[in-house]
């Protein structure tokens, strides 16, 4: 069913296109990674059980419990769900770098039922989980930042925000979200403006210490939760950390200094990695993107 809705299909083509622009048309996250109408609608249950057993296995699986909890009752819940997994193979992680572009790219995606536009404005990442994650966590949260001007300044929208994607293999900073096509032209603008700032400096050390502090309390507050203890045990596991990795995070953040988040602006935002994408009615983004200087794209539409 979910196939034959055009929001969906839509959905589908934006994110495959993001993912080509940052990654590569021909990277594993664009090639395989990310579904679209094709690959799922070739999906039926042989395919899926043959996919669970060759990779559902144990020695591909880490299995965390956190928290107060019974030792009998627990193992006897991972047996009687996981008792049937093989021992199997550990699948080799696929890290392959994205291509090397230098030129921005910018796109758009019909959707003219939506009354809305929904903005992507997506950097590459080379190695998320580096000596430089600490410093992304602050400067992500500057980032977030600059995108609430788009709620709180020009009520254009509910909904901008800024994250990073973390793989074992490149990454991608994603900032924007869904706001009312007819502000989406200054949207568009304070958005891309926002983090001009950043690059120019403009309220870096300010933002840089409100932002410090927002990532340390985070940090802090939440290293005993189990929930969270839980995230940390799989996000070491995932990505062979050492075991102290989250306390050394602490420290990381409580040393770093404005000059080293300039320094990473300079390095992972610059303008030629840029890729911009729209998707919603075609004049609401034509006016945004031209209004903002961009005039050379392509629009894909949906029949």
């Amino acid at each position: 069913y979910a196939l034959k809705r055009k929001s969906f299909l839509r959905d589908m083509l934006f994110r495959h296109k993001v993912n080509g622009a940052i990654y590569g048309q021909n990277h594993p996250y664009t090639a395989t990674g990310e579904p679209t109408a094709e690959s799922i609608g070739r999906l039926g249950r042989d395919v899926a059980y043959d996919f669970k057993t060759s990779h559902f296995t144990a020695k591909n699986a880490t299995l965390v419990v956190a928290g107060n909890f019974d030792d009998k009752r627990v193992e006897s819940l991972i047996r009687e769900v996981f008792g049937e997994w093989s021992s199997g193979g550990a699948d080799k992680s696929v890290i392959v770098p994205a291509h090397d572009r230098q030129v921005p790219v910018y796109f758009g995606i019909d959707d003219e039922e939506n009354p809305n536009v929904v903005f992507r404005i997506a950097y590459p990442i080379a190695s998320p989980m580096d000596g430089q994650f600490a410093a992304r966590l602050i400067l992500v949260d500057m980032l977030n930042d600059r995108m609430s001007a788009v709620r709180e300044k020009l009520g254009a929208s509910y909904g901008t925000y800024a994250s990073q994607s973390v793989h074992r293999g490149p990454g991608m900073y994603a900032m924007g979200g869904r706001v009312d096509a007819d502000k989406a032209t200054e949207s568009l603008r304070a958005m891309r403006a926002g983090i001009d700032g950043l690059r120019t400096g403009d309220k870096l050390e300010e933002d840089f210490v409100r932002s410090r502090q927002v990532v340390l309390h985070d940090l802090l507050t939440r290293k005993n939760d189990s929930g969270t203890l839980a995230d940390q045990l799989a996000t070491i596991a995932m990505y062979d950390l050492p075991p102290d990795y989250f306390e050394k995070l602490i420290r990381q953040v409580a040393a770093l200094s404005p000059a080293q988040v300039r320094a990473l602006i300079a390095a992972e935002l610059p303008p030629e990695k840029e890729v911009i994408a729209a998707r919603g009615p075609r004049a609401a983004m034509k006016k945004a993107f031209a209004e903002n200087g961009i005039t050379e794209l392509a629009y894909d539409a949906l029949k």
